[in-house]
């Protein structure tokens, strides 16, 4: 039987290097909130290892693995989000996640965001049920359903300040340094094509 090639659109990508790590790039897609099957492709460039990471929503990590089977689940993940050296391609998937990237329960981003790189030695701690046991714990237990659809669609707001806040500043301060070498490439560029074509005018 022949596979048919997965069907992939690419929302974002970076590189890991430069005051750019694993945790940067976790807070990039949590803001792109409108996907509902991503795939974070990871490439370490050290170690030779190309792995995927499955999310959903842009909220939640439901599993992750590495090319060539030596890692899968949890131990996966833990080893794609030490990446020092290496780039990532964020990418929208137009059928739900593969049975390789859907094999880890829940575990929202804020979490992974909040504690990278000190991750726990099992997912458990991380896992999405007990994260909201934790939030729900002063409800009465009539309140305590499970993953409902308001959880699911939290809104962006609700999900940054479930950031540890001073990982939060962190990141707020990266935004802005990042935006301001956006606009100084932007302009560069600006110039230089308008420059060209001044002397291109000049030329004719």
């Amino acid at each position: 039987m022949v596979k048919k090639p997965r069907n992939f659109d690419c929302v974002l990508s970076g590189v890991l290097k430069n005051g750019t790590t694993p945790r940067e790039m976790l807070w990039s897609v949590l803001k792109e909130r409108s996907i509902t099957f991503g795939i974070l492709r990871i490439v370490d460039a050290d170690r030779n290892i190309e792995g995927e990471v499955g999310i959903f929503q842009s909220t939640f990590v439901v599993g992750a693995s590495i090319r060539g089977g030596n890692y899968t689940a949890y131990e996966a993940l833990k080893v794609l989000l030490t990446v020092k050296n290496g780039s990532f391609k964020y990418m929208s998937s137009a059928e739900p996640l593969p049975s390789d990237l859907d094999n880890l329960e829940r575990i929202r981003l804020t979490s992974l965001i909040s504690i990278w790189p000190n991750f726990p030695h099992s997912p458990e701690a991380l896992s999405y049920k007990n994260s909201i046991s934790r939030m729900r714990g002063i409800k009465p237990e009539s309140e305590k359903d499970e993953t409902s659809g308001a959880d699911t669609k939290d809104s962006k707001e609700s999900e940054v300040l479930a950031i540890d806040h001073n990982v939060l500043k962190q990141l707020q301060a990266w935004d802005e340094r990042h935006m301001h070498i956006r606009a100084a490439a932007f302009w560069s560029t600006f110039v230089a094509v308008s420059c060209i074509a001044a002397l291109l005018g000049i030329a004719g």
